[in-house]
């Protein structure tokens, strides 16, 4: 997973998610993907700055399966991370 920020002028944070098919061939679990990633950014959308945040779910290699907290791990590692770099 990776995250993308740039610097937004509204005067809140803004989510984009991007999730291969690769990752997941059924749209059923896309959009499962998508869903905990919308959650996780609501429950730290008032500690985030006025920047857009783009997850990107990438392909995994073959044969690897993803849970969703496993999403929800890596995702709260990188909005951790994207704080520190914020607050300098």
């Amino acid at each position: 997973m990776q995250l993308y920020l740039k610097p937004n002028k509204g005067g809140f944070p803004r989510l984009g998610l991007v999730v291969a098919r690769k990752v997941a061939q059924n749209a059923v679990k896309r959009n499962k993907f998508k869903r905990v990633l919308k959650e996780v950014f609501r429950l730290h959308r008032h500690k985030l700055g006025n920047n857009d945040y783009i997850f990107r779910l990438r392909n995994l290699p073959t044969g690897t399966k993803i849970a969703p907290a496993d999403i929800v791990k890596e995702a709260n590692t990188l909005i951790f991370k994207a704080r520190q770099c914020d607050n300098y």
